[in-house]
């Protein structure tokens, strides 16, 4: 895994607003402290990187970014280095929660102008459940939902399936070593 070149290995990119979890989903995907959280937000400036194997995908490179909203000076440096880690992902992962907020539209419709698979995860759900005004709000934006369960491995199973039917059979998957030289 630590020699597959990044161009072959599936892109996830994590985004959403301030404080809504990515970080915190990062460190549970992983299952190790990759990411600073915090309750304050703008924790996150620049975007954190995490490769690991998810089987089936193989090695898969996840983008934490800072928060898409950020209102700070900072805010536009943060949001450019989000657009890159967007342009970068073969996935998009909006992570989302109940919190009054919906997620961001300009989100939305970026992910809809690339033409990237978009999975929206709700997290928090374990402190606040997801109304379901909230859950009906994102099922009209027309992407792939996923609540996030707080445990690792049942979350990791949920999150497989839906990776599944959102990515393209074999996307990233390394030539076999004939490709091309033998029928």
């Amino acid at each position: 895994m630590t020699e597959t070149p990044k161009s072959l290995r599936l892109t996830i990119a994590l985004v959403g607003r301030a404080n809504v979890g990515k970080s915190t989903l990062l460190n549970r995907i992983a299952g190790q402290d990759v990411a600073i959280v915090s309750p304050q937000a703008g924790t996150t400036t620049d975007v954190v990187e995490k490769t690991m194997e998810l089987l089936p995908f193989g090695p898969i490179l996840w983008l934490d970014t800072g928060g898409w909203d950020d209102p700070t000076a900072l805010g536009p440096a943060r949001r450019a280095r989000t657009d890159q880690a967007i342009a970068r992902a073969d996935l998009i992962l909006a992570v989302a929660a109940d919190d009054g907020q919906p997620p961001d539209p300009d989100l939305l419709a970026l992910a809809r102008e690339t033409r990237k698979p978009l999975l929206i995860v709700v997290t928090q759900a374990d402190r606040h459940p997801p109304s379901e005004a909230f859950l009906e709000a994102l099922r009209e934006t027309g992407a792939a939902i996923l609540v996030a369960d707080p445990g690792r491995d049942a979350f990791l199973n949920a999150l497989k399936p839906a990776l599944s039917r959102l990515l393209p059979r074999n996307a990233k998957a390394a030539p076999a070593p004939l490709d091309g030289i033998v029928p």
